[in-house]
């Protein structure tokens, strides 16, 4: 298996398994503003790379990804759907008021999206 190397802010590169993938996303300003979070297992990364160049790395790598997108914002997620175990439906009094499904990834890892459990299992 090839690994896949990410672009850090200050000139430092990552090596990551590209089936460790569970997503990424635009980083938010109180992050690292300007970059790209991307969530690899239990850890979360920055790359000053855009989406779209992650995105072409990781589909060459054979990954399977889908588009959604976020319950409060205009984010628009990319996820490792060969990641994703479950799809259930948000509960309000946990996920955000906007979520309408969750993508589980392991029993307590998981994204919750503003498609609905069906449109998300299609994904």
């Amino acid at each position: 298996m090839a690994l896949i190397i990410i672009q850090m802010p200050g000139g430092d590169t990552e090596a990551v398994d590209p089936t460790q993938l569970l997503w990424f996303r635009p980083a938010f300003d109180w992050e690292i503003a300007n970059t790209t979070s991307i969530r690899i297992g239990d850890q979360r990364l920055y790359s000053i790379e855009p989406m779209g160049k992650i995105f072409d790395r990781f589909k060459q790598a054979g990954q399977k990804l889908a588009t959604f997108t976020a319950p409060g914002d205009d984010i628009e997620p990319v996820v490792n759907a060969r990641n994703v175990i479950e799809v259930e439906k948000a509960n309000s009094a946990i996920n955000h008021a906007g979520a309408k499904a969750v993508l589980k990834f392991s029993f307590r890892e998981g994204l919750a999206v503003r498609q609905t459990p069906d449109a998300a299992r299609l994904s």
